[in-house]
């Protein structure tokens, strides 16, 4: 492997257009990708979370005879809703590439 150096000139007017919002709009962007192609590798995570927290959370009460928390019960919630949430995005997901594949192949025929 042969390295080269490279020769970079330097900025003759203007500033940078790179800023805190290009950072967020890059983020959003990745988020939106992922969402599109594999949305339940994001939202599995989540409602996991939500799940862990939700019981751990109840277990004192639990343990004590006091009931659930209202809060404990919130984020179980919230983790079931979130999962079935990601079940769903999965689907349309699917559907998704898999009419892309199709339409990608029949192009390819003509």
């Amino acid at each position: 492997m042969i390295e080269h150096p490279i020769v970079v000139n330097t900025r003759l007017a203007g500033h940078s257009t790179v800023n805190t919002r290009t950072a967020i709009t890059t983020l959003l962007e990745i988020w939106n990708l992922l969402m599109l192609f594999n949305p339940l590798r994001v939202l599995f995570p989540i409602s996991l979370i939500c799940l862990v927290l939700g019981g751990g959370w109840s277990l004192p009460f639990l343990l004590k005879g006091r009931g659930l928390s209202v809060g404990a019960l919130l984020l179980m919630l919230s983790g079931i809703v979130i999962f079935f949430f990601g079940l769903i995005a999965e689907q349309l997901s699917l559907i998704r590439q898999e009419r892309m594949a199709f339409f990608a192949q029949k192009y390819e025929r003509e």
